[in-house]
């Protein structure tokens, strides 16, 4: 399904989101401690970084089941019934991803038109580090709508194993 192959796009975003952060944090330590340099972008750079990996990674993470989940008492419970309490899980889980994703929108959006900037010397535009919310949680939402889909469908069986939907 594309969603799933967009989603795992989301965790390759991340992980290099992740992996440039390391490295400008190493950059960081070398020019203060070793040149005794200042630093004027890094810190904004590394924050904005490794929110917009956490964002930009849960569509992957719902994928691979990898949220956290209490399943002591569903599995209790007939298959049938385990398929329900996911596709349920699955309405619940697009709804907040929706509504953040919209809320999201409107903060990008509007920290755009007021050209909103960092308080910081390097005056990011904050629009750039918000529109990871609308994108994360946009993917989310549509994540848990293809893995509800594929539970619906019987096809929660083909889904990675620990995946939400199997």
């Amino acid at each position: 399904m594309f969603i799933n192959q967009l989603s795992r796009l989301c965790g390759v975003i991340a992980t290099a989101l992740i992996a440039i952060s390391i490295l400008i944090v190493c950059q960081m330590v070398i020019l203060r401690y070793g040149f005794a340099a200042s630093t004027t972008w890094q810190t904004d750079v590394v924050i904005f970084g490794l929110v917009g990996a956490t964002m930009i990674g849960s569509p992957y993470l719902l994928h691979r089941g990898a949220h956290v989940g209490v399943d002591l008492i569903t599995n209790m419970f007939s298959t049938k019934i385990q398929r329900w309490f996911k596709v349920i899980s699955g309405v619940a889980i697009f709804l907040v991803g929706a509504s953040l994703a919209w809320t999201g929108t409107e903060l990008t959006w509007e920290a755009y038109e007021g050209n909103w900037l960092s308080e910081t010397v390097a005056e990011i535009p904050l629009w750039i580090a918000y529109f990871a919310m609308p994108f994360g949680f946009g993917l989310l939402a549509l994540q848990a709508v293809a893995d509800v889909i594929a539970v619906l469908m019987g096809f929660d069986d083909a889904l990675p194993e620990g995946s939400s939907s199997h």
